[in-house]
């Protein structure tokens, strides 16, 4: 498909010269050993032999790798955990390619937003599952774009639009340092460090028409969802896209906010009912945004050795068409 830039936004980006050349021993042993594990039996005393040989590689360094996730490989420092989830745990990161396929067949069209972008790993999935969609993946860490880049260039069936850039509430709330970390970046308020490539959600939108009728928004930004949704107001009020979004309550206090506020924010924006998903990709519950109580205990549940957070898929109170969905997927494993 052909390369073009509109506002911004890039469609089908050339692959990055950014890893061209030969490649190091040390990155064709960790591509090998890092196959061998998401191929492998996860129990078996060869797959935890060079797991334990991937740790000590990462000790002394993170190289660029081509793995195994889902049905094709994707580029990544050997530090990122996600096909490895993937691989050993059934139900992890598939239900967000089923959701959109859902969509898709109730609506006939398919627009995507992805917030967290992080190297492509979620747009490629779920193309996978569906053909002829247009998948926007927002991402403002430098060293994720790169894959991000890469890896969505070679998706032919969807048209891939890129913003570079992280979301904020307000332009003017630039002030963060990054962390980067197991293969995702987290955001913490610096007041000693700018970032340039902020945005809104808002302004994104108005500025690619293409995604004026959103149906679907997918946000993973390691407990900036707040910071997120205060800068989609306009969007999320005429549009009111179905909402894809990892709950992390621990982000929330470290960030100086209160994980109902999140809940809250949605119910005043016409959220009503949610399916909640524990980390591991199982369906826990559909309830009530209203029905804090019961939230509340969920909350209370996350203990950090069985649940670490939960995935949300939400649903404004106008769009009965899509209760099907939450239905389905509630008992989709039973």
């Amino acid at each position: 498909m052909k390369s073009r830039i509109r506002n911004g936004i890039t469609a089908n980006r050339p692959r990055s010269k950014q890893f061209a050349g030969n490649r190091s021993v040390l990155s064709s042993l960790s591509e090998w050993l890092y196959n061998s594990v998401v191929k492998g039996i996860p129990e078996s005393k060869s797959t935890k032999i060079k797991w334990k040989i991937i740790n000590i590689i990462l000790k002394f360094a993170d190289p660029v790798v081509n793995v195994y996730m889902g049905q094709k490989k994707i580029k990544m420092l050997l530090s990122q955990k996600t096909p490895y989830f993937y691989a050993i745990i059934s139900t992890y990161d598939r239900a967000l390619p089923r959701i959109c396929e859902s969509i898709q067949k109730i609506d006939k069209k398919l627009l995507i937003i992805d917030i967290g972008a992080n190297i492509g790993d979620t747009a490629s999935l779920i193309s996978e599952k569906v053909s002829g969609a247009s998948i926007l993946c927002i991402e403002g860490d430098k060293i994720f774009l790169p894959f991000l880049n890469d890896n969505t260039a070679l998706i032919k069936n969807n048209t891939i639009f890129i913003e570079q850039k992280y979301c904020v509430d307000v332009l003017e709330n630039n002030k963060f340092a990054t962390e980067t970390k197991n293969g995702t970046a987290h955001l913490s308020v610096s007041n000693n460090n700018e970032i340039e490539n902020v945005d809104t959600l808002d302004n994104m939108v108005n500025n690619n028409h293409i995604f004026h009728k959103t149906n679907i928004l997918k946000i993973d930004t390691d407990g900036f969802e707040i910071t997120v949704l205060n800068g989609a107001k306009d969007f999320l009020k005429e549009i009111h896209p179905v909402i894809f979004f990892e709950f992390t309550p621990e982000a929330y206090v470290s960030n100086n906010q209160k994980p109902m506020d999140l809940i809250n924010l949605l119910a005043s924006y016409g959220y009503e009912k949610a399916l909640f998903y524990d980390n591991f990709g199982n369906p826990v519950g559909i309830y009530n945004f209203s029905d804090t109580e019961n939230i509340k205990r969920l909350i209370n549940q996350i203990d950090n050795k069985k649940i670490y957070y939960y995935d949300i898929l939400c649903i404004h109170y106008n769009d009965e068409k899509y209760l099907s969905i939450l239905n389905n997927e509630l008992y989709y494993y039973k």
